[in-house]
């Protein structure tokens, strides 16, 4: 039975059950199964204590929750009593400084009023055509490949395309020796992330190879981001860009804009969290299209019957519902964000459960989305379940893959219209056939990626 305690007078009920411990004689065992297996060993945690339990992480005390009202308490009931001030976040710092994603309290907000006017509908609507462009571009080269009877590796060829839509999209530097190399900086920059993620030590400060590897690259992504935004300052020239619209914002309170730190922030936030988050969502669903004919058969039908051969618009976005069905449902099973965490500034009870303040918090999408209370035979791939009668019945936070509340997202319009627009097209044109029948497991780096690069054949359609 969970023991009842008298928590501080700040915590808002008189009396509230203390957390359930993980157990186990070695003091480091949560730590290497973390590091080695960190989605089986969640699991393994949601499975043995429920929808909350405490486990150390090296020297850090980590209150994991597992079911979305108490992930609703932390995001929007409760929110302002919930920072980032956590490791992974100063991690991210490292490369992203002071972005929408790392900062907290009136930094955030100053940043997200600026950038916010970049992210609405009608310019993203404009960005449709870029996206059918590089999209069409990505198929003629298909082409060739057909005929020649070329293996394709998804994995890279959706990295490839994502890595030329976010240059564009964001800065307007196509597939030149710009964006190349900030693609590769930003790759090595990843890698090296995603190992401390897993294990926080020793300091990012520390001078390790790999570390210095990860200033190098953040140096390099740095040049170019300087480099472009200073030319464009000079210039002043609107090229329908997301730069463009963030060197003309202003913000109403201040009547100030962003400086080129702040600018410089945006873009590597941007560019990481619009890269290889998109790329691994596309990947995702090619190799559950491969695994699912039937499914596959669902969508050419919509495609073929909504589009009838030309290109998706903006208006057609909303026609292609089992086409964002298929997004969603791929999205639960491997959301590309897999963890996310929040500090407690002060004491909060949740469910009856005391989480005193300074306590890190830790969800993992992963296993949200498998809860067994909330989505029947979780591990199937059913994309019936976002039918639109479906998703009316459930809470709208059962179901967060860009987070929820006054932090969600800003990109996720566009990167839902970014993916809608390419699975339609495509799947317009080609099947992709896996070459493999080994199941492809899921792997956490920053993202969750996965373990193989996805050979496939490309079937004309």
């Amino acid at each position: 039975m969970a023991e009842t305690i008298h928590p501080s007078p700040t915590a808002t009920t008189p009396t509230a059950k203390r957390v359930p411990q993980y157990r186990s004689r070695n003091p480091l065992s949560a730590t290497l199964a973390f590091q080695k297996q960190p989605l089986q060993f969640l699991g393994s945690l949601a499975k043995e204590y429920g929808d909350i339990v405490q486990f150390p992480l090296l020297n850090m005390q980590i209150v994991m929750l597992n079911h979305p009202d108490y992930i609703k308490r932390v995001l929007i009931d409760n929110i302002s009593n919930y920072d980032k001030d956590v490791f992974i976040y100063k991690m991210l710092h490292t490369v992203m400084g002071e972005g929408l994603i790392t900062s907290s309290g009136e930094k955030w907000r100053k940043r997200r009023r600026l950038m916010q006017p970049a992210f609405h509908r009608q310019r993203i609507e404009k960005l449709v055509d870029l996206i059918n462009d590089i999209t069409r571009g990505t198929i003629e080269t298909w082409e060739e490949k057909t005929v020649r009877n070329e293996t394709i590796y998804v994995k890279e060829e959706m990295l490839k395309i994502t890595l030329k839509m976010v240059s564009m999209a964001l800065m307007n530097i196509d597939a030149s020796d710009a964006a190349q190399d900030f693609g590769r900086a930003f790759q090595t920059s990843n890698e090296v992330l995603a190992a401390f993620a897993r294990m926080p030590f020793p300091p990012l400060s520390f001078p390790t190879p790999s570390h210095r590897r990860l200033r190098q690259a953040i140096q390099q992504m740095d040049v170019i981001s300087y480099t472009v935004m200073r030319e464009r300052r000079e210039r002043q020239e609107d090229t329908g860009d997301l730069l463009s619209m963030m060197l003309a914002s202003v913000d109403e309170e201040t009547g100030e804009g962003l400086s080129d730190q702040e600018l410089r922030d945006e873009i590597q936030t941007i560019f990481i969290a619009g890269h290889e988050t998109s790329a691994n969502a596309l990947s995702w669903v090619w190799y559950l299209l491969s695994q699912h004919p039937d499914v596959e058969a669902k969508l050419h039908e919509e495609v073929d019957r909504v589009l009838g051969g030309r290109v998706p618009t903006m208006e057609d976005l909303s026609k292609l519902v089992y086409t964002r069905m298929v997004i969603d449902e791929t999205m639960r099973l491997y959301p590309t964000v897999w963890q996310l965490m929040r500090r407690t500034i002060n004491d909060d009870v949740i469910d009856g459960y005391y989480i005193p303040a300074g306590s890190i918090v830790f969800w993992s999408n992963y296993e949200l989305h498998r809860h067994p209370a909330i989505w029947e035979d979780a591990e199937r791939f059913d994309p019936e379940r976002f039918a639109p009668e479906q998703v009316a019945k459930r809470p709208r936070h059962y179901f967060m893959p860009f987070s929820g509340g006054q932090r969600i997202c800003i990109g996720n319009n566009f990167a839902l219209m970014e993916m809608q627009v390419m699975l339609s097209l495509v799947a317009q044109n080609y099947r992709l056939v896996s070459l493999s029948d080994q199941p492809v497991e899921p792997k956490t780096a920053l993202a969750l990626v996965p373990s193989t690069d996805l050979p496939m054949k490309l079937v004309k359609r």
